[in-house]
């Protein structure tokens, strides 16, 4: 599987560090990562989790009948390095959406640092190696960061900065995800199927399938939905929920929460057989994240007389973020998963519990779903629904 996202933003305000050439590949080689969280590390991935959540359901609800996906990690890395340059309400909002109102900025730049590292370390061994890779990059066209700025960007989050000229004074951060994973147990068995979409209509998909027999799945099923977790190789899994038949997929995305999917997940438990079978699918869609933000009160940062970049350029003008769109692009198969996601903002001037008895599962995707995919820390890397269209 490979996600790559891209995201531009503006960030500042984090304590002077000892300059850093350290590239995240080396860190992530030579660095020992612990994934075990504290309550309020928790708390900051369950917002920004939660967040994420919300910006695909606004996606959905403007164009119900659309496959669509976010990746709420490359949204949390945005808005922390905007923040970062942040100050007043506009900071306070910042902190807010990554859920940081109550740690200063270089803990939450630290967590993030870490993360970018734990999420970089190549794992799953021989068998394929499933790794998310970060690549940040800023560009300054005038508006002149300060030291102070890009050492918060070069030493918390491995970007590299650099300096051109332009007519308009602008700075664009990219923040670009990688990710790689090969299933930890392989589809087989592709076949023609119908698929019925969120109008009702049927449609023709490759229906790809899995069976297992020796407990490496797990799932749950309910009155309301179905939900399997199917592992990579390594750290990242993915998981997921099919709404019950006669319910729709808004149905299941207006209460699903991050408390729900944490109890739907607690619930996963182990089958004496799992027969899965999933569409093979590619989704690709270019979204104004700057339009869902502002729906989520999040908008002071795009509204030039109230934003308050002061500490990305130690004041010297005004800024705010002009725009923030998100270029993303996933395709499952049988061997595991592609995607890639481009976020851009321009800143412009002015566990499995085993069944006693014998038991089956058979997870048959034939209609509109969710899907998450997870790393070791508790991260939403990627999420989105798949319709058929």
């Amino acid at each position: 599987m490979v996600l790559t996202l891209a995201a531009s933003v503006v960030l500042m305000g984090c304590k002077e560090n000892v300059p850093s050439s350290t590239s995240l590949e080396e860190a992530a080689a030579k660095e020992k990562v612990s994934f075990k969280l504290t309550a309020q590390e928790s708390a900051q991935v369950d917002a920004s989790n939660a967040l994420g959540l919300d910006v695909l359901r606004d996606l959905v609800t403007q164009e119900p009948e659309k496959s669509t996906v976010v990746s709420p990690s490359g949204i949390r890395y945005n808005l922390s390095m905007l923040a970062c340059g942040a100050a007043g309400s506009t900071l306070s909002e910042l902190q807010k959406a990554v859920g940081s109102v109550k740690v200063n900025q270089d803990s939450v730049n630290a967590l993030n640092h870490r993360m970018l590292i734990g999420q970089r370390k190549p794992t799953g061994g021989m068998h394929g190696s499933s790794m998310l890779t970060t690549a940040n990059t800023f560009e300054d066209k005038g508006i002149n960061i300060s030291e102070r700025y890009r050492s918060c960007l070069e030493d918390s989050y491995f970007a590299t900065v650099t300096h051109s000229w332009g007519i308009k004074h602008t700075a664009t951060l990219t923040n670009k995800i990688t990710f790689k994973a090969q299933w930890m147990s392989y589809f087989y068995d592709l076949k023609k199927a119908p698929f019925q979409t969120v109008s009702g209509d049927s449609v023709e998909v490759t229906m790809m399938e899995n069976y297992d027999n020796e407990m490496k799945l797990c799932g749950m099923s309910n009155n309301l939905c179905s939900a399997v977790r199917l592992p990579y190789n390594g750290q990242f899994s993915m998981v997921v929920i099919l709404p019950a038949k006669g319910s729709t997929i808004s149905t299941l995305l207006g209460t699903l929460t991050v408390d729900r999917l944490k109890r739907i997940q607690h619930s996963l438990h182990h089958y004496n057989e799992i027969l899965i079978h999933l569409p093979v699918f590619t989704t690709k869609v270019k979204t104004d994240m700057k339009e869902s933000l502002v729906k989520l009160g999040y908008g002071k940062m795009f509204i030039g007389c109230e934003a308050n970049f002061s500490r990305m350029n130690d004041g010297a003008t005004p800024l705010y973020v002009e725009k923030m769109i998100q270029d993303a692009e996933i395709a499952v198969n049988q061997y595991g998963t592609t995607a890639t996601a481009t976020t851009i903002s321009e800143v412009t001037e002015l566990s499995a519990i085993v069944s006693k008895h014998p038991t089956k599962l058979d997870f048959n995707a034939d209609h509109p779903f969710f899907y998450a995919i997870y790393d070791a820390f508790g991260n939403i890397c990627f999420c989105g629904v798949f319709t058929g269209k």
